[in-house]
């Protein structure tokens, strides 16, 4: 680390570090922990909105019309539907 003179992407980024007194958090954690068991309600929606987040509509992708990178579906506009001019990519001759 001593041997870099710094780079563009360093020159645009800065960390700034403080001081953590240890013993005033560690009696709020303390309090805290262990936390107490989910309720039946909680279980539902993590499990109901897992199941929402892997169903094949939402994971499946396909290329963009752009750049030919692959996208989530719910992500791209159908082409044929969307209200873009393609004249300009019709060759004439």
């Amino acid at each position: 680390m001593s041997q870099h003179t710094g780079c563009d992407m360093c020159r645009n980024y800065i960390t700034v570090f403080s001081f953590v007194d240890t013993h005033k958090s560690h009696s709020k954690v303390s309090s805290m922990f262990p936390p107490s068991p989910p309720d039946n309600k909680l279980i539902a929606d993590v499990i109901n909105g897992y199941c929402d987040d892997i169903t094949p509509e939402s994971i499946k992708e396909d290329g963009c019309a752009v750049c030919a990178c692959l996208h989530p579906l719910s992500h791209l506009t159908n082409l044929l539907e969307s209200e873009v001019n393609m004249e300009i990519l019709t060759m004439h001759g």
